[in-house]
């Protein structure tokens, strides 16, 4: 017989996610000064998948992460495309009059590897076996990709609000959040459900971030921030328009082998329901 807690998860899996990944990731926003812990929606979609699919459902999300066959122009688009957009950015900010960046203001080499070491341990790319390994599938049931990406975007920008609050993050964030969740999504549907190459693609995302931004200071961070926005923006209408927005891939549809995970939400319900029917019950 299943719990009310399992049924409840069984009938409601992605609120129950969604809820989750929000309530894991915002405990230490006061103590902490507004850092959230980014393994909340990670460990959320694990939660929910140990009550919903068992052992099967996680170890298909787990496979993703190590699903690395998918060319190798989608390693050079993870790694590169992030740090194009923020030399981009910068750029043009100094075409608009900051004063050039200098070697001096890059970190030495114990400094780099710290801040590596601290993202591959603390950065935000261990949200995405969550927001693209869960939830985007899970909202393109019924929906268009771009519309999923969009409404998970929405979410995203709710999840992330404590940093911006704080003055983590800039407000120009609410544009660059749907962005990134469009190509992210563009990039997992692409890739067959590679987990690997959006962890990496988030990943590459938060070193530009870390390194590119604050070689500028005063009205030119400002500034250089606003150019990168626009940036990211014409890059996720360029991928709508290059991948279309149904799919946002145009490749055949295709997931890794193995996956439970595959079901919609729908589904999900429906055998839970049917698992707490009395019927159900007597016959086992």
């Amino acid at each position: 017989m299943l719990t009310p807690i399992t049924r409840m998860v069984g009938r409601h899996p992605l609120a129950t996610f969604f809820v989750l990944a929000y309530a894991l990731a915002w405990w230490p926003v006061l103590p902490f000064d507004g850092k959230l812990f980014p393994h909340g929606p990670f460990i959320a979609v694990l939660i929910v998948l140990a009550l919903t699919e068992g052992r099967p459902g996680v170890g298909a999300l787990l496979r993703r992460l190590g699903y690395w066959r998918v060319g190798s122009g989608w390693y050079a688009v993870a790694i590169g495309l992030p740090f194009a957009i923020h030399v981009a950015a910068g750029m043009l900010t100094v075409l608009l009059g900051a004063p050039s960046p200098t070697l001096a203001q890059l970190p030495d080499w114990s400094a780099l590897a710290l801040t590596v070491g601290l993202i591959l341990v603390l950065g935000g790319q261990w949200e995405e076996p969550g927001w693209r390994g869960y939830a985007q599938p899970s909202l393109e049931a019924g929906r268009s990709a771009l519309v999923a990406a969009l409404l998970l975007g929405v979410i995203g920008i709710g999840w992330h609000l404590p940093l911006m609050l704080y003055g983590l993050l800039p407000w120009s964030e609410l544009l660059v959040i749907p962005a990134l969740f469009i190509v992210w999504a563009w990039a997992y549907n692409s890739t067959g459900g590679s987990l690997l190459i959006v962890v990496l693609f988030h990943f590459s995302s938060n070193l530009a971030t870390a390194l590119i931004p604050a070689l500028f200071a005063g009205s030119d961070a400002a500034q250089r921030s606003w150019i990168f926005t626009v940036l990211w923006c014409a890059a996720a209408i360029g991928v709508i328009l290059l991948a279309g927005p149904a799919r946002l891939s145009r490749t055949p549809p295709s997931l890794p082998p193995t996956t439970s995970m595959a079901q919609d939400s729908t589904q999900r319900r429906e055998r839970f329901e049917a698992d707490d029917a009395p019927g159900a019950l007597h016959g086992r």
